[in-house]
């Protein structure tokens, strides 16, 4: 019986060897397959080439951001905020945090978690970046440290050149990825935008700094058009980044290695207030996309769509009037108030963020971006939206995200979301590169290529690890509401 014990003793040592060694083999296994797949969207148009190589961009469709450096938001009004006249820009900048003033306007600008090579990591390729000449955070003008920042109201953390600098660092470990990028003040195409206060010699000294940067990159319009030049040939060229800049003859003395806002066709969606209508509105332009992009691109115009979240007017007012009167009887009647602003049934809540909104938004707009693959629509040649997460995802979910909203969530009378979808997201970056897939491969037929069943395949199965998800809760979300 003892010598049987032993034996069994061994067996069971044995036994747990092979466990121990088949468990470890199977978790590199798996690891080396999560770290291969993490690499399909940051090099995304790299696994297309086969399909997409021939044709142009404005043949194609690109998932963006909006107010894509907003991520950094500091706490400082910049000089020359927009939409509001530069004299109240200038004090409010003075006033930095004071009596929190910078940490709640921040609060209000900003729209997305990720920094800029997150975002390409992610497959974004259209970055909507915005600019302006301010001194900086902790600056004033007598100072003389003034120069360019991202903005949206609030000025970026670090210059503006500093986040073109990581786009430039991506392009250069991706070499075969193609990103375009819009300069402006404030998202204006043909107007000039930006305040008389800025002069056109600031402008082309920063203009001459995105030349330096980038020099080999630029899309050259004296070489090539946008509207013939296929994916191969800027490849082969080398010119990967197209840049609409806004302001173009000021900003860029009409140079050849910028392309005039003025050709970007930017069309806007609804917002939160209004779902169904905001859901009519986009699905009526996913139907008629291919019409405009063909028409577009005859005249050499980009096709961009902007689903990005908007709050109902008095809805900062609301917000700010919670935050800083801090009474409990009028604070629950304001968010009463607040949450009447956008008629979504069962919602009890005001949105004291932006990106609250943004989430909010996508949440009904990840509908209509499916029923594009469900329902054989189109996408125009770029969407850009907020709140785009990693993984290629824009978050649907309850819970705010990024550096400075790390493991935030609500704290709303006390009671904090169901954790089930503080995190959701929709499979955004993905739907829109399955839709080049698609379309691309229906050019050959029945006879198509392997390839194009191996890039359905995954790209699909990726999608489906984050497909449309609804839910009830009283932060604005309804399982059954609206019927489309």
């Amino acid at each position: 019986p003892k010598l049987k014990k032993q034996n069994t003793m061994k067996l069971d040592v044995l036994t747990c060897v092979v466990l121990s060694f088949l468990l470890f083999s199977y978790l590199n296994f798996s690891n080396a397959q999560k770290s291969s797949n993490d690499t399909f969207l940051e090099n995304w148009i790299t696994e297309l080439l086969p399909i997409v190589g021939n044709q142009t961009v404005l043949d194609l469709s690109f998932p963006g951001s909006h107010d894509s450096m907003t991520w950094d938001l500091s706490n400082y009004v910049s000089d020359n905020a927009n939409d509001i006249p530069p004299g109240l820009a200038w004090i409010l900048h003075e006033l930095g945090d004071f009596v929190d003033i910078g940490n709640f306007a921040r609060n209000q600008s900003k729209t997305q978690g990720l920094n800029m090579t997150d975002q390409l990591n992610a497959g974004l390729r259209f970055i909507d970046f915005r600019i302006v000449y301010s001194s900086g955070p902790g600056e004033t003008p007598s100072s003389g440290n003034i120069d360019w920042y991202c903005l949206h109201f609030m000025e970026s953390n670090n210059l503006a050149v500093s986040y073109l600098q990581d786009a430039k660092d991506w392009l250069d470990s991706h070499p075969k990825e193609i990103l375009t990028m819009w300069l402006s003040y404030h998202g204006n195409t043909c107007d000039v935008g930006y305040p008389p206060e800025i002069t056109t010699e600031e402008k082309q000294m920063f203009w001459k700094n995105v030349t330096t940067l980038f020099d080999g990159y630029l899309f050259n319009t004296s070489q090539h058009s946008l509207n013939t030049t296929t994916i191969n040939e800027l490849i082969d060229s080398n010119q990967r980044l197209i840049l609409f800049v806004s302001d173009y003859a000021n900003f860029t003395n009409n140079s050849t290695l910028a392309i005039d806002g003025c050709m970007i066709d930017n069309q806007l969606s609804g917002d939160v207030s209004n779902v169904t209508n905001d859901y009519n509105l986009i699905k009526n332009t996913f139907i008629n996309a291919n019409v405009t992009k063909e028409n577009d691109k005859k005249e050499n115009k980009f096709f961009l769509y902007s689903m990005a979240g908007s709050a109902p007017q008095q809805q900062i007012e609301y917000a700010a009037l919670m935050h800083y009167l801090q009474i409990p009887l009028l604070e629950r009647r304001f968010k009463e108030l607040c949450s009447d602003l956008f008629n979504i049934p069962n919602m009890s809540w005001c949105p004291n963020h932006l990106q609250d909104i943004s989430q909010l938004t996508n949440y009904y707009n990840q509908v209509v971006l499916d029923e594009v693959i469900t329902e054989n629509l189109n996408f125009p040649n770029a969407i850009y939206i907020d709140a785009v997460d990693k993984n290629g995802n824009i978050r649907t979910g309850t819970q705010l995200f990024g550096d400075d909203y790390v493991n935030f969530n609500y704290d709303d009378d006390g009671e904090f979301p169901d954790s089930t979808h503080t995190t959701t997201g929709y499979a955004y970056s993905y739907t829109i590169i399955l839709y080049n897939i698609i379309k691309n491969c229906d050019i050959y037929g029945p006879n198509q290529p392997e390839i194009c069943t191996s890039l359905y395949n995954y790209v699909s199965s990726q999608r489906a690890l984050n497909p449309v998800q609804h839910w009830d809760d009283k932060y604005g979300r309804n399982k059954n509401w609206p019927s489309y």
